[in-house]
């Protein structure tokens, strides 16, 4: 199954806060996917993970700096009406990014990416490592370029390679003076199971520095088709015990057997009167 993205949101900042709107119809379960690019003057600069996302991918060159953060959405997301992300620096900051609103019904595998740092040319090319190659895989290229021109700006940014179809999330540029960037990012959704190769992040006109970063979520694949038995036939176990020695019950004699008769009666006895005493009164003498 496909991972697909729903909705997106993004916004750009001149500070070391960043606050990009809740993406359209989030519901609890819903992957989150937030690609950022920040830059300022000053090499100590660092984009916070923000808490209770995870980190997919980190790259950094003094001055500037891609991070690629992801969260399953919760009740309190939902609840939420933006998120704001933070990072370190205030020197010519410059602080871009969007939150993609990825369904993920059957889950997803952690993410996996690869970066380049310093390419001074408008078509760097990501290496050709990543992984995994994963039908309905959500790819996520993120370019910040950056460098010191008296003239021009950059134009225009765009991603090829192999045969996806990219979707801009954000570009954003600026020009002060001779201090110019970029920051841009795109998604496809994989629509092969084949390997990745390389791809082109290109922009217009030529710059100095750039960083790039290339991230990947991969659909769980669920397991299809019938088991296959790998005996059929019946083999019952061999009966190697004994027999205990429970039996039934057997009567031993079924004929009638009567107890012999060897007591005697007893005559009752006859009651007889008592003889009545006899009597012969005598008058007392007067």
């Amino acid at each position: 199954m496909a991972l697909v993205v729903e909705s997106t949101a993004n916004n750009s900042s001149t500070s070391n806060a960043l606050t990009i709107t809740k993406p359209a119809s989030l519901v609890a379960g819903d992957l989150m996917v937030a690609s950022l690019q920040f830059y300022s003057n000053t090499s100590s600069d660092n984009v916070a993970t923000l808490s209770g996302w995870t980190s997919a991918v980190n790259q950094e060159s003094p001055g500037a700096e891609i991070s690629v953060q992801y969260k399953v959405a919760d009740s309190g997301d939902v609840a939420a009406s933006n998120f704001t992300f933070s990072a370190s620096g205030t020197d010519g900051v410059l602080f871009g990014g969007s939150i993609m609103r990825v369904s993920e019904s059957a889950g997803f595998d952690a993410a996996d990416g690869d970066v380049l740092n310093n390419v001074g040319t408008t078509t760097p090319s990501f290496p050709t490592t990543v992984s995994p190659a994963v039908n309905g895989s959500l790819v996520i290229i993120a370019v910040i370029g950056f460098g010191n021109r008296d003239t021009g700006s950059f134009t225009g940014f765009s991603v090829s390679g192999d045969t996806l179809s990219f979707t801009l999330l954000h570009d954003y540029t600026v020009e002060s003076g001779s201090d110019d960037e970029i920051m841009a990012s795109a998604y496809s959704i994989q629509s092969t199971a084949t390997a990745f190769t390389a791809y082109n992040a290109v922009v217009s006109p030529y710059k100095d520095d750039f960083v790039g970063a290339i991230a990947v979520f991969s659909p769980v694949v669920n397991a299809t088709g019938a088991n296959t038995f790998f005996v059929t036939t019946t083999e019952p176990f061999a009966q190697a015990g004994t027999a205990d020695g429970v039996m039934g019950s057997v009567l031993t004699e079924t004929d009638t057997t009567m107890f012999a008769q060897n007591g005697k009666g007893t005559a009752p006895t006859q009651l007889t009167n008592e003889a009545k005493p006899s009597t012969t009164w005598v008058n007392e003498t007067k």
